[in-house]
């Protein structure tokens, strides 16, 4: 989920009538605030708030490209050596981006294997999409190399490929979370 969907849900939310104090009757608790919209669920005619609040976030989350969301990154054996949140505006300019104008896929990755180290997360160096699939670079932390991750897209909507810099290349399947 991308941060422009977040915010935009909240601002639909936010924009709920306040409830009138405990000592305040509700006509002039209205009339004492400025004008809200009437997102009541109570009768006919009425807005269903959590419905409007759904809607406003799957329309958001169309406009995102296919790799926005939270990846896991797995070995052969099916242990998970990375999380990645990816953020892909797709083809709209993204205005919260590094470059708004070119935005680009851009994410930060997590190793679920040391929860508590202060290096076991960070931002992704680079990621680049083509035709013959998708490559994403990071470093780990301080003086350790760089990390080079080579993927195909499958059928299925995962991703197989390659992760090279810390010893030998092993065999990944990057997987929605």
């Amino acid at each position: 989920m991308s941060v422009s969907s977040v915010l935009f849900a909240a601002a639909l939310a936010a924009a709920a009538p306040a409830a009138p104090a405990p000592d305040q009757p509700a006509d002039e608790a209205q009339a004492s605030g400025p004008a809200q919209p009437d997102f009541r669920t109570d009768g006919p005619g009425t807005v269903d708030q959590t419905a409007a609040v759904l809607a406003a976030y799957q329309a958001a989350e169309a406009m995102q490209g296919p790799l926005d969301g939270v990846w896991r990154l797995d070995d052969e054996a099916g242990r998970t050596l990375f999380v990645f949140a990816l953020s892909d505006p797709g083809a709209a300019p993204a205005p919260l981006a590094a470059r708004p104008d070119d935005p680009g896929v851009e994410g930060a990755w997590r190793d679920p294997n040391r929860p508590r180290a202060a290096d076991a997360s960070g931002f992704l160096d680079s990621i680049r999409r083509d035709r013959a699939g998708l490559s994403i670079r990071f470093v780990q932390g301080p003086g350790q190399r760089s990390m080079a991750l080579t993927l195909r897209a499958g059928r299925d909507g995962r991703w197989t490929g390659e992760l090279a810099g810390d010893g030998a290349p092993r065999r990944v399947v990057m997987s929605r979370f």
